[in-house]
């Protein structure tokens, strides 16, 4: 493009571009429209911009609108929320970037997962063919879409160490704030009477509106921070050695003296991180997000073989310190209750010949929800009742006095079954093991030990998941932006690992 005699490349000129297109429009909304209409247009002017030059930022921005999705509308075509405007801003920038510096939409080598991602939306697709409702099963296709376009975005975007460490921090900082706005609705006891735990007690839910997808959130972060924890811990424990080995003050001694206190500014800021999520989950009382906690904590152990002999001790402590507090009543009962519940809901039993009571209601209306779904399987063994539809179902399969649905079958592998039928739980089983695969090849073969970290607490963010889906569906709220670019770091691993690697080469 020729400006006043001089050439402008279009990614460069393109805030004065827009800004002598789109001026008219702008005065035009000022004169006609509500002045909030006007400044989300010109935020959103410049939020393209700015994402057209660094697309990294619309993922971040993604991410971080996961919790806060559906508390800020835009009047924009009737409703949309800050997550989908997010999607749609950063998609639209996204493409533009790409093609103005003709960059490939797919990165090489190519990631793992994409083809995995997209066999499953295939299915789902082929599903429509036998939907009830053929608008409900294209909203959850929808929701797939974007999750499969934040891992493509989060693959392919994010190239630095600088860019991967923002998408770690970003991971977590947007739990840590969850964590503490649920702690202090267990505080006061906010929330509705069913919510109640105890007469002091009520359960936490952040901005997610229900305990159970809160808890999800969250665990989607946890293991990330504990394994961060460790990782700094090791680095400072590193250099203290190197800086009281050195007898004398000088340069070096410096460096080292500096990278302790920097290590320790790290863990002031972790350890509390830890703590609080944590306090979170427990303020939850999401059973299921306690057993894929638990799980997840397991596999994270066991896979450091030798090295984890100082945690098996540290969970036997904790184990000795928990009886200790329920006989000293330091640990409220509740929790206990809570736990011993669990088998309870892994246990099948017929919703039709039990009794409801008080006390048995969530277990036996969580089952029903399971029976239901395993009959719209049982209708249509290959594709389902169509993605989307089990809703629109539910009255042609509900079991026993439980009329209405809750929305989805409280289990995603029985839902994913009788949506998309043997081939859509089949897909999604395939994505859910290379994932698991892929973790655990990187995990070992990470150089790198900061990388290798993040590794490790990223692994246990995909058990904490599968596990919690065997009683939840996690893939709803866009809670799959946050998962897949948790998966995508699997991807980007290696390509930096292997990038510092050679950088060693070159400088020996």
């Amino acid at each position: 493009m020729i400006v006043f005699g001089r050439q402008l490349n279009w990614p460069f000129s393109l805030p004065l571009t827009a800004g002598v297109l789109l001026t008219p429009l702008f005065s035009w909304l000022l004169l006609t429209q509500s002045p909030f209409v006007a400044l989300a247009a010109a935020l959103g002017l410049v939020g393209f911009v700015l994402v057209t030059r660094r697309p990294e930022l619309g993922l971040y921005f993604m991410v971080l609108s996961v919790p806060v999705q559906d508390k800020v509308i835009l009047p924009v075509g009737g409703r949309l929320t800050l997550t989908q405007a997010a999607v749609i801003l950063t998609l639209v920038a996204w493409y533009a970037n790409r093609t103005a510096y003709k960059k490939p939409l797919v990165r090489r080598p190519l990631p793992p997962l994409l083809p995995f991602f997209l066999i499953y939306i295939a299915v789902q697709i082929a599903s429509l063919t036998v939907a009830t409702s053929v608008s409900d099963g294209l909203a959850e296709i929808s929701r797939w879409l974007i999750t499969f376009f934040a891992y493509l975005l989060a693959t392919n975007v994010i190239e630095t160490r600088r860019q991967f460490w923002t998408l770690v921090i970003v991971l977590i900082i947007g739990a840590v704030g969850e964590a503490g706005l649920g702690v202090v609705q267990t505080r006061l006891g906010v929330g509705p009477e069913s919510f109640a735990i105890s007469e002091n007690l009520t359960r936490a839910f952040g901005t997610f509106e229900f305990p159970n997808p809160f808890a999800g959130y969250l665990e989607m972060a946890l293991p990330m921070l504990v394994a961060l924890g460790f990782a700094v811990w090791r680095s400072r424990n590193f250099w203290v050695n190197r800086w009281l080995t050195l007898g004398e003050a000088g340069q070096s001694r410096q460096i080292e003296r500096r990278q302790v206190i920097q290590n320790w500014f790290w863990l002031a800021l972790l350890i509390p991180a830890v703590g609080l999520v944590l306090l979170g989950v427990v303020a939850s009382y999401s059973r299921g997000s306690w057993l894929g906690l638990t799980a997840a904590l397991l596999v994270m152990i066991a896979i450091r073989g030798k090295k984890s002999i100082g945690l098996w001790v540290a969970i036997v402590l904790l184990l000795v310190f928990g009886i200790v507090g329920l006989q000293t009543g330091a640990i409220n009962p509740a929790i206990v209750t809570r736990l011993s519940s669990i088998t309870e809901q892994l246990t099948p039993f017929d919703v039709r010949e039990v009794r409801l009571t008080d006390e048995n209601f969530a277990v036996v209306q969580r089952m029903a929800m399971w029976q239901a779904g395993g009959n719209m399987f049982l209708s249509n063994p290959w594709l389902g009742v169509g993605v989307g539809n089990f809703n629109a179902t539910y009255p042609q399969f509900y079991p026993g006095q439980w009329l209405y649905s809750q929305g989805h079958a409280h289990n995603y592998y029985i839902h994913s079954a009788a949506e998309t039928g043997i081939i859509g739980i089949s897909a999604y089983l395939a994505l859910l093991v290379v994932a698991f695969g892929r973790a655990i090849v990187v995990f070992r073969e990470t150089r790198d030990g900061l990388l290798r970290y993040v590794a490790w607490g990223g692994l246990g963010i995909i058990i904490a998941v599968a596990i919690h889906n065997l009683v939840e569906n996690l893939h709803v709220l866009n809670l799959g932006i946050q998962w897949s670019a948790v998966l995508a770091l699997f991807y980007l691993i290696p390509q930096l690992d292997k990038a510092a690697g050679q950088l060693e080469g070159k400088t020996e």
